[in-house]
């Protein structure tokens, strides 16, 4: 159940970091990268309710210009943890990129239960588990 509940998380890491990639890939050879238009975007420094714990630190970041309604895709960037940023803003230039096009980020503070080394007992999965219903506060 560990490994299950631990290879949803890296898939949802593994998700936000390929989007990231894609989104500063260059364009095919022969075509001229399309400029962004100039906006204005807003971070915001907000707290996501989480049923049964304490807000979770998260900054959502979106074009603060004149978007159609309903245009603008969701990405939930999620960081990693004992890397260089191990934190909400690890990702945040490449969502700050992102907005002027449309989209709107939200990048949670995760807390993962990697503080301390897993030990394969019932407390590893309880951690997990509060950190995906983070997630799913996210996504909601």
């Amino acid at each position: 159940m560990v490994r299950t509940l631990i290879g949803k998380a890296a898939l949802a890491v593994a998700v936000a970091g390929a989007l990231a990639t894609v989104a500063a890939a260059s364009p095919p050879p022969g075509r001229t990268p399309t400029p962004a238009p100039a906006a204005q975007v807003s971070v915001q420094d907000i707290r996501v309710p989480v049923p049964g714990q304490q807000p979770v630190p998260a900054y959502l970041v979106r074009s603060d210009g004149a978007l159609k309604p309903g245009s603008q895709a969701g990405i939930l960037f999620l960081h990693w943890l004992g890397q260089i940023h191990s934190d909400r803003t690890e990702f945040l230039a490449e969502a700050i990129q992102l907005a002027p096009r449309g989209a709107v980020s939200l990048l949670p503070q995760g807390v993962f239960p990697w503080r301390v080394a897993p030990s394969g007992k019932p407390a590893d999965v309880t951690a997990i588990k509060r950190q995906l219903a983070v997630f799913q506060a996210c996504l909601n």
